[in-house]
């Protein structure tokens, strides 16, 4: 699940002033590399910049689906009653399970064996799953329009 960042004025985008633009300077790179922040001060949140040098638009990874859980290195205090994916279908889960932290900001998604993208063929419309967004009544009327 994912949803790109359209309006670079938009107010929770991480450019608001010049610590946060230091911090999020990984968001101007080119498309293919990955803008990792915090948010409230305790969850990893991972993008994929998709625009061309300078433009600020990424595609926050919000979910994933394990097809293969044994290349998912979830903590060993995993509850064997809840499927893998529970522990990768939110920003801060899937970064947690994937051990995603600041330290991969600004990688070259494109050519780095940090982390591995792949094309899959297109998926039907009935396997995708579309969940209500929580935790963010800070957004107001916004909250809703992705």
């Amino acid at each position: 699940m994912t949803y790109r960042i359209l309006d670079p004025n938009f107010f929770t985008i991480n450019t608001v002033n010049l610590a946060q633009k230091l911090l999020a300077a990984a968001l101007y790179n080119r498309g293919g590399c990955a803008y990792v922040y915090l948010i409230y001060g305790m969850y990893y949140c991972f993008n994929i910049t998709s625009s061309l040098k300078g433009d600020p638009q990424a595609v926050l990874i919000r979910a994933v689906e394990p097809l293969d859980h044994h290349t998912i290195p979830v903590s060993s205090q995993r509850d064997p009653k809840k499927k893998y994916h529970y522990y990768t279908n939110g920003p801060g889960k899937l970064c947690r399970a994937l051990k995603i932290d600041i330290s991969l900001n600004h990688t070259d998604l494109t050519t780095s064996n940090l982390i591995y993208l792949e094309d899959q063929p297109e998926i039907s419309q009935a396997k995708i799953i579309a969940t209500k967004r929580v935790n963010i009544d800070y957004a107001g009327d916004d909250k809703d329009r992705l």
